[in-house]
């Protein structure tokens, strides 16, 4: 409350069910009551977060709080008409604006606490309004707006009636660790040059247009603005292929003047298409409409472009790819909080505090807050077996060991327990190790590229009751490592396989070299703190309430590492290294006795 109402910013870490959700908002929707702020937007990278912010607003109101709110969808989420305004906005039929005003206030006078997607197209329906701008019409009546992140961080998807010139508005951030890979994404570009010849050379553009015309010289001065950068790292591999890369801390003015001529061309030439009525007009304006906004985003990114930005070069077999990538969120984010009045970034794991502090925003001012977990510490049992090592090289030497150690901690007690690998690759080649030496214990896999049916499925089969053995095997860093929500006997244990790490690239390495110039923490900053945020994630799928009890087991010898352990949250009281399976079950076993011997004294 003190940090909003001073236009501060707050850095909260708390653990997951000690009541964030309603600790933010409280404070923040009693400013705008008080006139201090005029809005609150909850801002969440999820629906289920979403969700949670939603029904703690309709908590506060059935106890007495006078509020309105709205949770924002995607418009693709909110279209009824399969988003064919993207080709042409005259196409749709409720392009018409002359009733918003009239559905706005029907919405509104339904008296609906917290207005969802469904509400809104209702009315919209009832209206003839599009249900996307009707939502949007129907925020600046509410008191606090639910929505993505990308509505206030990306700057081609930010709601410009608010931050264009900002106002007095509460910002908070949920699930806060995730924001600043988020803003990397939001804030890079990328061209290919196949992919602009192949688009630049589609029938639907008329080869007599000036675009048609240009293209040509367009994409031979782009080939000779980077090649020279190239030409000296170009090497083949045994196959044959070319290969090269290169990395810059300066942009070449050309590339400037490429990308304004690019989006000239486009603008004039997407124009002038939406006077043609031919049967090829509509997909053509949805090309020329792709080709200009990637363009824009070239140039607004180019814009931006300072000492915390590189530009990426690659060559592959005669392509060209270019990557205008920030190093460093923290300025980026600093400079969206100047619109607002305050704001709070919360998580349950925000460790390193320093690290998070910095790649999100904080000045000298920053607030920090860092809750210890109010729960027994009898509740959890943590353990870290760091006699195994599963770096790459290693792994198929230590897989028994691995299969040995999950096995300690399933046969301890019957349940449901999830085991997170560090990729794709290795939760299959673990699973079928495992499989071969427990048959008779029932595994599930994460599988690449789930559809929503098969995802809601294998989260249905660990809801269920069940007194027989469950193991899912997970990817860390995946679906089922963040944001879901398996309270009592539905998940009772967490094995972490490993750190998690983001895959070695160009761009990861020149963020060490980058942070180890600035913070002399180069590794940690682009590999070990993402890395451990995903340990930490996968890790707090366990204990969700305070009524759950569990076990958490950490295997990799880099977790007794001093630069790994900073990640480790202090609220994991009591947590030991153990030697090997037969140590960790015992431990772990004794666990479950006092966890009974507690139940029966209940």
């Amino acid at each position: 409350y003190r940090a909003l109402k001073r236009s501060d910013t707050l850095y909260a870490c708390a653990p997951t069910g000690t009541g964030k959700t309603v600790s933010v908002l409280y404070p923040a929707l009693r400013l705008v009551g008080e006139g201090v702020h005029d809005k609150v937007f909850y801002l969440t990278p999820k629906t289920t977060t979403a969700k949670m912010a939603k029904e703690c607003i309709e908590l506060l109101a059935k106890e007495g709080a006078n509020v309105r709110a709205i949770v924002l969808t995607a418009k693709e989420n909110a279209c009824t008409r399969n988003m064919i305004c993207r080709k042409r906005a005259s196409l749709c039929p409720l392009s018409d604006m002359k009733n918003m005003a009239d559905a706005t206030l029907a919405l509104y006078d339904k008296g609906i606490t917290v207005v969802t997607v469904s509400d809104v197209r209702r009315v919209a329906a009832e209206y003839s309004v599009c249900p996307y701008e009707l939502e949007l019409c129907y925020s600046e009546l509410a008191d606090a707006v639910i929505c993505d992140v990308n509505y206030l961080f990306d700057p081609r998807a930010y709601i410009r009636r608010y931050f264009d010139q900002g106002g007095r508005f509460s910002i908070l951030v949920d699930e806060a660790h995730n924001l600043a890979e988020r803003a990397r994404e939001m804030y890079s570009a990328e061209l290919s040059l196949s992919a602009l010849t192949e688009k630049l050379n589609s029938p639907l553009i008329s080869p007599t247009s000036k675009l048609a015309l240009a293209a040509p010289e367009l994409i031979a001065r782009v080939h000779r603005t980077l090649f020279p950068y190239l030409k000296d790292e170009i090497r083949k591999t045994k196959e044959g292929v070319e290969l090269g890369a290169v990395t810059m801390s300066d942009l070449p003015g050309a590339l400037y003047e490429l990308f304004d001529e690019m989006i000239d061309l486009l603008d004039a030439e997407l124009k002038r298409s939406y006077s043609l009525k031919d049967e090829l007009s509509v997909e053509r304006v949805a090309l020329l409409r792709e080709l200009y906004y990637d363009a824009r985003r070239l140039g607004q990114t180019a814009e931006r472009f300072d000492d915390c930005y590189r530009l990426f070069i690659f060559y592959t077999g005669g392509d060209i790819k270019l990557n205008l990538f920030p190093m460093d969120t923290g300025p980026i984010i600093r400079s969206v909080l100047e619109k607002v009045s305050g704001a709070v970034f919360f998580s349950a794991t925000l460790s390193p505090m320093n690290y998070y502090r910095s790649v999100l925003g904080a000045d000298r001012t920053s607030e920090v807050v860092e809750a210890l977990s109010p729960f027994a510490p009898e509740s959890l049992s943590v353990s870290i077996v760091d006699k195994i090592s599963t770096r790459y090289s290693e792994r198929e030497r230590t897989l028994p060991a691995v299969s040995r150690t999950i096995a300690a901690v399933v046969s301890a007690r019957r349940g449901n327990y999830m085991v997170f690998a560090p990729s794709f690759e290795y939760l299959e080649m673990l699973a079928a190790d495992f499989r071969a030496r427990h048959p008779k214990i029932r595994i599930l896999e994460q599988k690449r590229n789930m559809t929503a049916a098969e995802k809601a499925e294998f989260l249905a089969e660990f809801e269920k009751d069940d007194p027989h053995y469950l193991v899912g095997f997970c990817v860390l860093g995946g679906i089922y490592s963040e944001g879901i929500d398996l309270v009592g006997d539905h998940l009772i244990g967490a094995v972490v396989v490993g750190i998690g790490m983001p895959s070695l690239s160009y761009e990861r390495e020149a963020m060490a070299a980058y942070f180890e110039e600035k913070y002399e923490a180069g590794k940690e900053y682009a590999y070990i703190y993402p890395g451990m945020n995903r340990v930490l994630q996968a890790a707090g799928r366990v204990i969700r309430t305070e009524g759950d009890r569990g076990v958490i087991v950490l295997i990799d010898d880099r977790f007794d590492d001093p630069v790994y352990k900073k990640s480790i949250p202090a609220l994991w009281r009591g947590m030991e290294y153990v030697g090997d399976a037969k140590e960790l079950q015992a431990r772990i076993k004794d666990f479950w006795q006092g966890v009974d011997e507690e139940n029966k004294e209940r």
